[in-house]
């Protein structure tokens, strides 16, 4: 599978109470990964997080293969795949820096960021979260979830309506040891969207709405910034982004 036949497109808006924003969104063709990452720790602290999440997954990337495991700085998990553990590599890599540096400045403490990772490969994909963002597949005019939320509603088993209900558990930026719960490989169909929603989407939106409006967008390069202003339209209090994925066989 050619990573050229992935076509995506993101779309972004801040808290329009604060005028910050901080969602960060990255697509990397080369490596055929794409990330969320929704920051939190307030203001600077969030930025940064979320910024150094989406610049270093694909760093990294770059920096270790599969093929030479044996130097990777952490042990595989059993019950994953090699791809899977792969994805983790550059998940717990990334965190270990994000811990790193808000020890080293104590103005950047307490900073985090849920991260959203979609990466393909030859014939499949892998989709993992860390924290309260979500991924989801849209397929032949059906929306089904890809991705647990590790967040505070989803453990109480309520419906993330609002940011207080929608804590994350584990966060990149969280002091080790950092659990990865929701991991995954998936086979794309022709035609296939994914989508990858920060927190604030799902807070405002609900997965009827979502896919209400997935079946009214007449062009995939205007879907998420569909999806994040019908969110706007109904917050003003959020981050809103979107980063749409779609498998053109």
């Amino acid at each position: 599978m050619n990573k050229n036949r992935f076509i995506a497109h993101g779309y972004s808006l801040g808290n329009r109470v604060t005028g910050i924003n901080e969602d960060v969104f990255r697509i990397d063709s080369e490596t055929g990964i794409y990330v969320v990452s929704d920051g939190l720790g307030g203001h600077d602290r969030g930025v940064l997080a979320s910024q150094m999440a989406c610049s270093l997954i694909p760093q990294f990337a770059h920096s270790f293969s599969m093929e030479t495991q044996a130097t990777w700085p952490f042990e595989k998990q059993e019950n994953l795949t090699l791809e899977e553990n792969y994805v983790r590599l550059l998940l717990l890599k990334t965190n270990t820096k994000i811990v790193e540096r808000a020890r080293y400045d104590h103005v950047f403490e307490n900073m985090g960021s849920s991260v959203l990772l979609l990466m393909t490969l030859a014939d499949r994909f892998i989709v993992a979260n860390v924290g309260n963002c979500r991924a989801y597949l849209y397929r032949k005019s059906d929306l089904f979830q890809l991705t647990q939320d590790d967040s505070l509603a989803e453990y109480k088993k309520i419906k993330p309506t609002h940011a207080h209900t929608n804590i994350p558990l584990q966060f990149m930026g969280k002091s080790d040891p950092l659990s990865i719960r929701s991991i995954d490989t998936k086979v794309p169909k022709v035609k296939d969207i994914y989508l990858l929603l920060s927190s604030g989407v799902l807070n405002a939106l609900s997965d009827t709405e979502i896919h209400d409006h997935l079946n009214n967008v007449q062009k995939f390069e205007t879907l998420s910034k569909t999806l994040v202003t019908a969110a706007s339209q109904k917050t003003n209090a959020y981050d809103l982004t979107c980063l749409a994925v779609l498998f053109s066989g």
